[in-house]
């Protein structure tokens, strides 16, 4: 699974009345359950209000509506500032996030009442101009919280073919936020992100290290196996322009060939084979060969490609 995000998962709000109260101020909302609809009504002091900000999700504007009606300039409160942040991060309008980035580091804003580095954001949301400019401030590379990436998957898998994408590449190149290795490839979208990683030294045959977000079967496969199993072809195409083998062997010694042949798709071996892809190569680890595959499910169109051959 890519970690990208829509912008309406990083700006969701809710359908948020505020009215003044005895006791302060009246928060109230309604939010959707299986079978019914569950209204929530919460009372916050003006203190409370200006610690910590509303109850509910609100947009920029009617959070600093809410500041001055607590008699605070927005711009002085933490959740002004960082809702405004956000909306400029989505924008990737640089300018406007200029204004209202916070000075000291590492840089945050929450999410869904989660705190994550604005660099991680913004490469989910595919800010690049955003990203290019925290990557030069110094801003720590780090993946979503609670999830399996680490930081050099999460950012190779978040980038596009874009010309943004590359500087972001360049720049977190150039400050060596992680060296460029062959099992990085497994997360590449791109045939452009393709030949620059494999120009800054990855190994277009390797499988270190891991990726733990590719859901165990793939884990460990090739750069290629995994491109052409996934459907990004023209990524698999980019690896063999820059020297991939359809030959070359995992660690559970597993050709492309074979992982496809597991997988049990037809697209995926058709591909390997009209490029060359040996059928006839020797056992993985467990003792398979494509062939051997194919056997145990004879009527399988997949299967009948190959024993064809």
């Amino acid at each position: 699974m890519l970690p990208l995000r829509s912008p309406a998962e990083v700006l969701y709000v809710d359908d948020v009345l505020v009215e003044r109260d005895p006791g302060g101020w009246a928060f109230s909302w309604s939010e959707r359950d299986v079978n019914s609809l569950i209204d929530h009504r919460i009372v916050r002091t003006t203190d409370e209000v200006i610690a910590s900000g509303p109850v509910g999700r609100m947009t920029a504007a009617e959070l600093d509506a809410l500041a001055r009606a607590v008699e605070r300039e927005p711009s002085s409160l933490r959740w002004c500032r960082e809702r405004r942040l956000l909306e400029c991060i989505v924008a990737d309008d640089l300018d406007a996030a200029l204004v209202v980035l916070p000075s000291k580091t590492p840089m945050t804003a929450r999410i869904n009442d989660v705190s994550e580095p604005i660099l991680t954001i913004a490469l989910g949301v595919a800010a690049w101009k955003v990203a290019a400019d925290l990557i030069l401030r110094g801003e720590r590379l780090a993946p979503p919280a609670g999830t399996s990436w680490d930081a050099a998957s999460y950012a190779i898998a978040a980038l596009d073919d874009s010309d943004g994408a590359a500087v972001v590449l360049q720049h977190l190149l150039a400050r060596g936020a992680f060296v460029p290795a062959g099992g990085h490839l497994r997360q590449v979208r791109s045939p452009r992100i393709v030949h620059a990683l494999i120009d800054a030294g990855a190994d277009p045959d390797g499988s270190r290290p891991s990726s733990a977000t590719l859901g165990g079967f793939l884990d460990d496969g090739t750069p290629i196996a995994v491109a052409v199993v996934q459907g990004r072809l023209e990524v698999a195409d980019a690896l063999i322009q820059r020297g991939a083998s359809l030959e070359a062997r995992d660690p559970h010694g597993r050709t492309a060939l074979i992982l496809a042949a597991a997988w049990g798709f037809e697209g995926p071996v058709r591909w390997l084979l009209d490029r060359g892809a040996d059928v006839a190569c020797a056992a993985d680890a467990q003792g398979r060969t494509p062939r051997s595959i194919a056997l145990e499910t004879p009527d399988d169109p997949c299967s009948r490609l190959l024993l064809g051959r």
